[in-house]
């Protein structure tokens, strides 16, 4: 007997990750459309909205949808070039603040959860960090 995944876990999908190209409202919202639409996924997670219209609309789309939704900050931090372990405090602000109004998003969302990259580890010097995640 065979059985199905779905009797072991949940299966979900980061959609701006399978489709990289999903930068207009558009695209985005068709993508996401589409991903929840699939019986296949229980979750999702996203990144950010082109704006603010967009965003809407993904909204409700996910309220009725029945998926859990999950939110990845780090599509804003990486194209923001901002680094939350950064030696500067200016720079370091940037990020703290460009988080901020990730969980901003993800709350508008209904997101269950928040995913964010710390940045580059300093190190000794700041030259020679590393990525940590």
């Amino acid at each position: 007997m065979r059985e199905s995944l779905h009797d072991f876990m949940r299966l979900g999908i980061v959609q701006f990750m399978a489709f990289p190209q999903s930068k207009s409202s558009e695209h985005y919202l068709r993508t996401i459309s589409a991903i929840i639409e699939d019986e296949f996924f229980d979750l999702i997670e996203i990144t950010s909205a082109p704006d603010q219209q967009t965003a809407e609309q993904v909204r409700a789309l996910l309220q009725s949808s029945g998926v859990t939704v999950g939110f990845s900050a780090h599509p804003v931090l990486l194209g923001n070039q901002a680094n939350l372990n950064a030696m500067e405090e200016e720079e370091r602000h940037r990020a703290v603040n460009l988080v901020k109004g990730s969980i901003d998003d993800a709350y508008h969302f209904g997101a269950a959860n928040l995913a964010f990259m710390s940045g580059k580890d300093p190190g000794l010097s700041s030259g020679s960090g590393r990525w940590v995640i």
